[in-house]
């Protein structure tokens, strides 16, 4: 036996072994393994399956992603009606007004940004003549309006 028919034979043995492990489950073709389009043709089957199978994980991966989108703009819209209801809730918690202190000075604003016109339909709003006969329960809701008037 010539060194080059050992080659070749070595050469065969292991584009055998080659096929063997990379088909495993499938059949292992028979035939001349000297024949170079036999292995391609297998090797073009399992890179088309590879292929197929990362798309596959690209569109899994994907439809994963436009899920969290959903669930993230959900989880921010509970987080800022959280957000909101515990502002709120600390605003009504807050110490009261005093008159003198904090709604005279926003009152006083008003009559000389918008007139007296203006600060008397307000009082009227609330039921109120002057600002001294304002209920202390309407104090938050005047300074508020009166803040929004002035702009």
């Amino acid at each position: 036996m010539s060194l080059e028919q050992a080659i070749l034979e070595h050469a065969s043995a292991l584009r055998q072994l080659a096929v063997a492990i990379t088909l495993v489950g499938d059949k292992v073709p028979t035939g001349n393994w000297g024949q170079q389009p036999v292995v391609e043709a297998k090797a073009e089957k399992y890179e088309k399956t590879a292929e197929d199978w990362a798309e596959g994980l690209n569109k899994e991966a994907d439809e994963r992603w436009k899920n969290t989108k959903g669930e993230s703009a959900k989880a921010d819209a509970e987080l800022e009606t959280a957000v909101q209801q515990v502002e709120q809730d600390a605003q009504e918690e807050a110490a009261p007004l005093d008159y003198k202190a904090d709604v005279r000075p926003v009152l006083l604003a008003l009559n000389k940004a918008k007139g007296a016109d203006a600060l008397k339909g307000l009082l009227g709003k609330y039921g109120a003549a002057n600002g001294d006969k304002l209920d202390a329960e309407h104090y938050a809701a005047i300074v508020e309006d009166a803040k929004a008037l002035i702009g």
